[in-house]
């Protein structure tokens, strides 16, 4: 789902809030389904729909020094049609933490992550990422870790050292519950119009067309239009059907 600017906003401002009890740390921070962005609905992707898909997830970031670094190194790997790495496309998420190199396909004859470090500096500070997830969620969490007063060599011992993954794992939890627009699935993201979507809340809520006609200042006749298109687009059979996909895939 796309964010406003306040939104997106609010919620940076949360996340930069919960890790600030470690000053030495910043953070970038982005959800990814579980089963991972090579496939959707069972059906294999190409690589050109996974990076839309990945990128239509927003990404967080706790100072904007961390977004004006990371925005050249995804537009230069888009512009150069570099493919994700086969544990994000096949959802085989690695554990522990790992070089931001790892998230870049290697591809023997493009040695990318050469490439990426010298193009855009990214030795200029210490920088490791994880993933962290339960096995009750649907979506886990990406984060990119970085730091300007620890060395490289250091920050792995620093993160171990105050169990920093295990924290994250609480801010994921925490970020993911709280905002559930962040794992609206992507593949509806543009087509549920928000007044589409408030018009399935109001049903799923129990309220009757005409109810939901003068709430929202449309005819019986538009009401039953945004329900038809969003049955068309979720696939669903009845309103029952509609509430429950809609429901399921955080639509609503």
């Amino acid at each position: 789902m796309s964010l406003t600017l306040k939104e997106t906003l609010d919620l940076m401002s949360d996340l930069k809030e919960k890790i600030s009890r470690y000053d030495k740390l910043e953070l970038a921070y982005k959800i990814y389904p579980r089963e991972g962005l090579g496939e959707l609905k069972g059906k294999k992707l190409s690589i050109a729909k996974a990076l839309v898909i990945q990128n239509n997830y927003p990404l967080l970031v706790t100072n904007l020094k961390i977004l004006r670094k990371i925005t050249p190194i995804t537009t230069f790997a888009s512009v150069n049609s570099i493919s994700l790495p086969d544990f994000a496309l096949k959802g085989d998420w690695p554990k522990g933490y790992l070089p931001l190199s790892s998230w870049f396909s290697q591809d023997s004859n493009k040695p990318w992550s050469d490439t990426l470090k010298d193009r855009f500096n990214l030795g200029c500070e210490s920088c490791l990422t994880i993933i962290v997830s339960s096995p009750e969620q649907d979506f886990v969490g990406g984060f990119a870790i970085f730091s300007e007063q620890i060395k490289q060599d250091d920050l792995e011992d620093y993160l171990e050292k105050n169990k920093i993954a295990d924290y994250l794992d609480l801010i994921h939890f925490y970020m993911s519950r709280k905002y559930s627009n962040l794992t609206s699935p992507s593949q509806y993201n543009g087509t549920i119009k928000p007044k589409t979507r408030k018009v399935i809340e109001l049903t799923a809520m129990g309220f009757h067309v005409s109810e939901i006609s003068n709430m929202l200042h449309l005819t019986e006749r538009g009401v039953s239009y945004h329900l038809d298109l969003a049955k068309e687009v979720l696939v669903a059979k009845n309103k029952m059907e509609l509430i429950y996909k809609a429901t399921h895939e955080c639509i609503i």
